[in-house]
């Protein structure tokens, strides 16, 4: 009997994260997944190269990929609501076993051990990836926020604080090499990185809010362009 599996994970994309805001371009379950893959890649590479760590980054990304793969059945419930409260949280704990355990049971008996520690992220084999993966998921949660305010909303404000503090708290030397080598140019690619030796939301603010000027006022000047060379055309021929 044919697995369902594989099109269950396939739903991935009809997920719709950060369901409480107002969003500037919609984020989906499966963006969210890749990008954390290749940030959680990222973290690993560091790790070993920078950090005299030993872990695999192949196998940090494959669990990224499946870090959030139960929510094709329970939908991305906003964090605000899912740490409210204690007994919330462990309610949705209890749902998010029962997912995991309903993927699993659509693979083929020989192939569940080899999902399970992909699905339920609790492998101690992998406790030092998962951490890693827990800070790229919030790096890329953090990339969405600051994405947003580029673009002029400031509805994920609150987001961002949050999720800076949070990567602050976790102490993941890994994760403020990133920041200092490649995050500016992920979040504003038209600036050269500012400064800073520490993961810290001060030390992006200017660069950010620069480039961020500067890209709506290029957004205007392309709108208004656009706008009139099309009227020009419309009434010209050319």
């Amino acid at each position: 009997m044919p697995s369902e599996f594989f099109a269950m994970l396939s739903r991935m994309k009809y997920i719709d994260r950060w369901g409480l805001m107002r969003n500037t371009r919609q984020e989906n379950l499966s963006e969210h997944s890749f990008e954390t893959a290749v940030l959680a890649h990222a973290l690993a590479t560091l790790r070993n190269v920078r950090f005299g760590g030993h872990v695999n980054p192949e196998r940090a990304a494959v669990l990224a990929l499946f870090h959030d793969a139960p929510e094709t059945l329970t939908g991305d419930l906003p964090t605000p609501v899912k740490y409210y409260s204690a007994d919330i949280r462990g309610a949705y704990r209890a749902v998010e076993s029962a997912a995991e355990q309903t993927l699993l049971s659509l693979l083929p008996s020989d192939l569940q051990d080899i999902y399970a520690p992909l699905l339920r992220g609790d492998s101690e084999a992998d406790a030092e990836l998962h951490r890693l993966v827990k800070a790229a998921d919030k790096l890329s949660a953090l990339i969405k926020c600051l994405e947003e305010r580029r673009m002029g909303n400031a509805e994920f404000l609150k987001a961002e604080d949050s999720l800076w503090e949070s990567i602050r708290d976790m102490q993941i030397p890994e994760a403020d090499c990133f920041w200092k080598n490649f995050f500016p140019l992920i979040c504003s690619p038209w600036t050269k990185p500012a400064p800073t030796n520490h993961l810290t939301r001060a030390g992006a603010i200017p660069s950010y809010k620069a480039s961020s000027a500067w890209a709506f006022f290029c957004g205007i000047l392309s709108a208004v362009y656009h706008e009139e060379n099309d009227r020009f055309s419309s009434k010209t021929g050319f």
